[in-house]
Protein backbone atom coordinates (compact mmCIF):
# COMPACT_ATOMS: atom_id res chain seq x y z
CA UNK A 1 0.00 0.00 0.00
CA UNK A 2 0.77 3.49 -0.75
CA UNK A 3 0.59 6.28 2.31
CA UNK A 4 -2.70 7.45 0.83
CA UNK A 5 -3.40 4.56 0.73
CA UNK A 6 -2.44 3.44 4.43
CA UNK A 7 -3.77 6.87 5.25
CA UNK A 8 -7.55 6.40 3.88
CA UNK A 9 -7.82 3.15 5.84
CA UNK A 10 -6.54 4.92 9.25
CA UNK A 11 -9.04 7.69 8.63
CA UNK A 12 -11.95 5.12 7.71
CA UNK A 13 -10.89 3.82 11.05
CA UNK A 14 -10.47 6.30 13.35
CA UNK A 15 -11.79 9.70 11.52
CA UNK A 16 -14.82 11.88 12.37
CA UNK A 17 -14.69 13.24 8.36
CA UNK A 18 -13.72 11.41 5.24
CA UNK A 19 -9.99 12.00 4.25
CA UNK A 20 -11.15 14.06 1.15
CA UNK A 21 -12.94 16.76 3.65
CA UNK A 22 -9.74 16.55 5.94
CA UNK A 23 -7.64 16.91 2.91
CA UNK A 24 -9.74 20.16 1.43
CA UNK A 25 -9.71 21.72 5.38
CA UNK A 26 -5.78 21.48 5.06
CA UNK A 27 -5.73 22.90 1.50
CA UNK A 28 -7.27 25.63 3.16
CA UNK A 29 -6.34 25.99 6.39
CA UNK A 30 -2.91 24.01 6.78
CA UNK A 31 -0.58 21.96 4.72
CA UNK A 32 -0.95 18.85 2.43
CA UNK A 33 1.87 16.89 1.76
CA UNK A 34 1.50 13.54 -0.57
CA UNK A 35 4.19 11.41 -2.55
CA UNK A 36 3.70 7.44 -2.90
CA UNK A 37 6.31 6.97 0.56
CA UNK A 38 4.74 9.63 2.55
CA UNK A 39 1.38 11.42 3.53
CA UNK A 40 1.09 14.58 6.07
CA UNK A 41 -1.36 17.06 6.84
CA UNK A 42 0.18 19.28 9.24
CA UNK A 43 -1.48 22.72 10.52
CA UNK A 44 -0.39 25.73 12.80
CA UNK A 45 -1.69 26.95 16.01
CA UNK A 46 -0.87 27.73 19.45
CA UNK A 47 -0.20 25.09 21.49
CA UNK A 48 -0.14 25.64 25.54
CA UNK A 49 2.74 23.26 27.22
CA UNK A 50 1.22 24.01 30.94
CA UNK A 51 -3.08 22.97 30.13
CA UNK A 52 -1.92 20.92 27.02
CA UNK A 53 -4.44 23.13 25.32
CA UNK A 54 -4.10 23.47 21.15
CA UNK A 55 -6.04 26.69 20.00
CA UNK A 56 -6.72 27.01 16.28
CA UNK A 57 -8.18 29.91 16.23
CA UNK A 58 -5.58 32.15 17.85
CA UNK A 59 -3.48 34.32 15.47
CA UNK A 60 -0.26 33.90 17.52
CA UNK A 61 1.02 30.77 16.64
CA UNK A 62 4.08 28.76 18.21
CA UNK A 63 3.45 24.94 16.95
CA UNK A 64 2.99 22.97 13.82
CA UNK A 65 0.25 20.26 14.67
CA UNK A 66 0.84 16.96 13.04
CA UNK A 67 -3.14 15.75 12.48
CA UNK A 68 -2.24 12.33 10.27
CA UNK A 69 1.38 11.67 8.97
CA UNK A 70 2.00 8.45 7.22
CA UNK A 71 5.26 6.76 6.37
CA UNK A 72 5.13 4.23 3.89
CA UNK A 73 9.00 3.79 3.78
CA UNK A 74 12.05 2.71 5.84
CA UNK A 75 13.52 6.46 6.64
CA UNK A 76 12.77 8.48 10.00
CA UNK A 77 9.22 9.72 9.86
CA UNK A 78 10.94 12.61 12.14
CA UNK A 79 12.93 13.41 9.60
CA UNK A 80 10.51 13.28 6.51
CA UNK A 81 7.82 16.02 8.71
CA UNK A 82 10.87 18.59 9.91
CA UNK A 83 11.65 18.61 6.01
CA UNK A 84 8.66 18.91 4.85
CA UNK A 85 7.73 21.55 7.36
CA UNK A 86 7.75 24.92 5.62
CA UNK A 87 8.68 26.80 8.58
CA UNK A 88 10.04 26.16 12.32
CA UNK A 89 8.04 26.67 15.49
CA UNK A 90 8.53 26.43 18.95
CA UNK A 91 6.78 23.12 19.05
CA UNK A 92 6.07 20.19 16.69
CA UNK A 93 2.12 18.67 18.49
CA UNK A 94 0.58 15.66 17.77
CA UNK A 95 -2.11 12.69 19.01
CA UNK A 96 -0.63 9.01 18.54
CA UNK A 97 -2.87 6.50 17.43
CA UNK A 98 -6.23 8.80 17.85
CA UNK A 99 -5.40 8.69 21.89
CA UNK A 100 -6.53 12.81 23.02
CA UNK A 101 -2.94 12.74 24.85
CA UNK A 102 -0.67 15.44 23.17
CA UNK A 103 2.89 14.85 22.07
CA UNK A 104 4.96 17.76 22.11
CA UNK A 105 8.71 18.50 21.49
CA UNK A 106 10.32 21.72 21.30
CA UNK A 107 11.74 22.07 17.68
CA UNK A 108 15.12 21.66 18.66
CA UNK A 109 14.57 18.35 20.50
CA UNK A 110 12.46 17.35 17.68
CA UNK A 111 14.80 17.72 14.70
CA UNK A 112 17.45 15.85 17.48
CA UNK A 113 14.98 12.79 17.11
CA UNK A 114 15.22 13.58 13.09
CA UNK A 115 18.85 13.33 13.51
CA UNK A 116 19.34 16.63 12.05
Amino acid sequence: MNAYELAQEWQNKYGEDTLEERIEWHKKFGLVYVTPKLFILASELTYDPITKDLDMHNTFTNAWFIELAINASDESLFEHVKRVLPNKAEWVVWYRNSVEKVHAYKWDEFARKAGV
